[in-house]
């Protein structure tokens, strides 16, 4: 009788399945909190549109409140993804790049879903005229720069995250987070900038962005290009 030895390459799981092992709790509390925090914030400014009136010092920022939201999940879910669920994911026996290539997956997720909660509050805002009967003029350019920042928060979730699982002795891993912190922190800025100042100037307030701000897309350009490396790299402890 003869046996066949198993391709453990075919048999190992893709990307794809292992990204989206676990992900319905995690997107679940997503969509809670984006949605919780629109109706806290809906329900605050409805009572003060009921009691004060209409005002127009009250500015529409739905969908910059909900940007904020996927941000913070992306950037915790990034943190997540290249400690604890490096080391959750190798209990398949996958290669490491795909291994990498899982951690992406939720990422992917709330950008989808961030970008059309997006959508839908700035389409929605004639009918929440309650929330604010100012708005800023927001276009294509400003949901791009919206997505880079989202993009960097995950770099820097990841460069933060990666920094802290590779790098070994207590001491070196807090000199290595007390550059890792503030690097990830200004790649995130970085597009939160051009985003201000676009806006700003869309409602005459300044003038045209200088070209030199572009340069500081060098900052998330570097954090999520190491963000892969890291992610993939250092020693995964086996979880008991």
């Amino acid at each position: 009788m003869s046996t066949q030895t198993p391709d453990l390459v075919k048999s190992s799981p893709s990307a794809l399945r292992l990204g989206l092992i676990d992900w319905q709790p995690t997107v679940v509390l997503y969509l809670l909190v984006l949605v919780g925090q629109f109706l806290v914030n809906g329900l605050v400014t409805g009572i003060l549109y009921l009691s004060l009136g209409e005002s127009s010092e009250q500015i529409y920022q739905a969908q910059t409140n909900s940007a904020f939201v996927t941000g913070v999940f992306i950037f915790i879910n990034a943190v997540v993804n290249a400690t604890i669920g490096m080391r959750a994911s190798s209990l398949s026996g996958a290669a490491r790049p795909a291994l990498t290539a899982s951690t992406y997956v939720t990422t992917v997720l709330f950008i989808i879903l961030g970008s059309v909660f997006w959508w839908l509050l700035v389409a929605a805002q004639p009918l929440l005229y309650f929330t604010g009967t100012a708005t800023y003029p927001m276009g294509i350019d400003s949901w791009l720069f919206v997505i880079v920042a989202w993009i960097a928060c995950d770099g820097a979730g990841r460069f933060i995250g990666g920094t802290g699982r590779c790098v070994g002795t207590l001491w070196k891993r807090s000199f290595a987070l007390m550059g890792a912190i503030p690097l990830g922190i200004c790649a995130v800025l970085a597009p939160i900038t051009w985003f201000v100042l676009t806006t700003v100037h869309k409602v005459g307030l300044l003038g045209p962005m200088h070209p030199a701000y572009w340069l500081l897309g060098l900052l998330p350009l570097v954090v999520c290009a190491a963000g892969w490396p890291l992610t993939a790299s250092g020693h995964i402890r086996r979880m008991a």
